[in-house]
């Protein structure tokens, strides 16, 4: 059971993380504040029933789960216009940002909480309701993705590392 101010409190504090992540699964804006909205009401109509160490998880879940509500409710693809500006800060950063929305979803939402949001291998194989060697898999075979996708795009672009 998590007390309302607790509640508040985390919320508050997991807020842009939550955005992030819908983030790469929603290409717009307006669908990512629907999305945390909508996740956030849930929370705090079952915070009751939540426990206080996994609320993050928790939350993280029913966020996913109304992206993919949405997503469903769209069913056509929209072409993302542009990754957050301050979850890629890097010398390179359009090439990671490019390379980085060519991946999966899956691939791309297991980067984003594991290395930007710093969410725990544990907590997102709860928040994915998956299991801890399927999330180290992923975390794996998304590099190795990432890794081609960003090289392809420094090569397209003329640049060095």
């Amino acid at each position: 059971m998590i007390r309302d101010e607790v509640f508040m409190r985390e919320v508050e504090a997991c807020e842009r993380t939550l955005y992030r992540i819908c983030r790469t699964m929603l290409h717009n804006e307006a669908d990512c504040c629907d999305a945390v909205q909508e996740a956030l009401m849930k929370a705090w109509q079952h915070r009751n029933r939540i426990d206080e160490t996994k609320f993050r998880a928790y939350l993280t879940r029913i966020l996913i789960n109304e992206c993919h509500n949405i997503g469903r409710k769209h069913a056509r693809v929209v072409v993302m216009e542009s990754v957050p500006e301050q979850a890629v800060e890097a010398e390179h950063g359009l090439e990671i940002r490019d390379a980085l929305m060519k991946l999966s979803e899956l691939h791309r939402l297991v980067l984003v909480m594991h290395y930007l949001e710093g969410f725990s291998l544990a907590e997102i194989a709860q928040a994915l309701r998956i299991p801890l060697g399927t999330v180290k898999y992923r975390i794996v075979r998304a590099r190795n993705a990432f890794k081609k996708e960003w090289m392809m795009e420094l090569k397209k672009g003329g640049a060095q590392l």
